[in-house]
């Protein structure tokens, strides 16, 4: 999960990779990492329109991962997140698998305590968040991008006119963005 967060909208974009599909995600952002024309070690936000438009379209072509993004208007990614949360937890609940969360971050937001507490076996989704700080995780950054576009898709500020199209055109079988 990752957030794209603007005084009139906050943005959470995802990947949900299922477990015996990491191998290949790893291996679709590593020849993703081969063919960039900036500094792999670079956030992926920090690459050039081409490199984004080759990301969005690597992401969009790995088998069984599914995409996705959520915003709330005049709200916080703070405030967006419980809910988001809530509806991961009735979505793995309801076909019985299991999740966890985890999303950017120094450690320093507040995100844990945001999020509603659970009985005990009510969840499928595991209790708390992991915290990674990017740019170290492909995944990561590839929820960057997903959250970004999402976001330029539907505010389309003429600056970066280039991009509103980039979510459905690019990631046509993303779900969202969904209204929470």
């Amino acid at each position: 999960m990752s957030k794209y967060d603007i005084t009139e909208m906050s943005v959470i974009g995802w990947m949900c990779i299922p477990s015996d599909a990491r191998r290949t995600a790893t291996g679709h952002f590593r020849v993703l990492r081969d063919s960039l024309h900036t500094d792999p070690h670079l956030h992926i936000l920090a690459a050039g329109q081409r490199d984004m438009t080759h990301w969005l379209e690597i992401i969009a072509a790995i088998p069984r991962v599914t995409v996705g993004a959520a915003y709330r208007h005049n709200a916080t990614y703070e405030q967006l997140y419980p809910a988001l949360v809530d509806e991961l937890i009735d979505w793995h609940t309801a076909d019985d698998s299991p999740a966890s969360i985890v999303f950017d971050g120094n450690g320093t937001e507040t995100l844990r305590a945001s999020r509603r507490q659970l009985p005990h076996g009510r969840s499928r989704v595991a209790e708390q968040p992991g915290l990674i700080v990017p740019p170290e995780r492909d995944f990561l950054q590839a929820a960057d991008l997903i959250a970004f576009s999402a976001f330029h898709s539907m505010v389309k500020r003429e600056s970066h006119r280039f991009m509103h199209d980039w979510y459905p055109r690019l990631l046509p079988k993303a779900e969202g963005p969904f209204p929470l």
